[in-house]
């Protein structure tokens, strides 16, 4: 079975409610904090998948040749794919 983001959610869920009814906070592991964690890991995960989707071979095609227009080297065409990735940042 491949899980889901809804079943990470789930299981988070239960875990977080499961330590909390038994005590375990006190055998010194935050499990909390781990749960917060694995949520911001998935959260990133989503959003990299996204960025990436948006750059398909026509979009590639248009930040290279943009960049051509600025005395073009390769190098030059991987910095104007990192920046466009990036959101504009340098």
């Amino acid at each position: 079975m491949k899980l889901t983001d809804e079943h990470v959610s789930e299981l988070i869920s239960t875990l977080r409610v499961r330590c909390a009814d038994q005590g375990w906070w006190a055998v010194g592991v935050d499990v909390d904090d781990a749960c917060d964690v694995i949520e911001r890991l998935i959260k990133e995960r989503n959003d990299a998948r996204a960025l990436l989707a948006s750059f398909d071979e026509e979009r590639l095609e248009e930040i290279i040749t943009d960049s051509i227009d600025l005395d073009w080297t390769p190098r030059t065409a991987a910095r104007a794919i990192v920046r466009a990735m990036k959101g504009g940042q340098s």
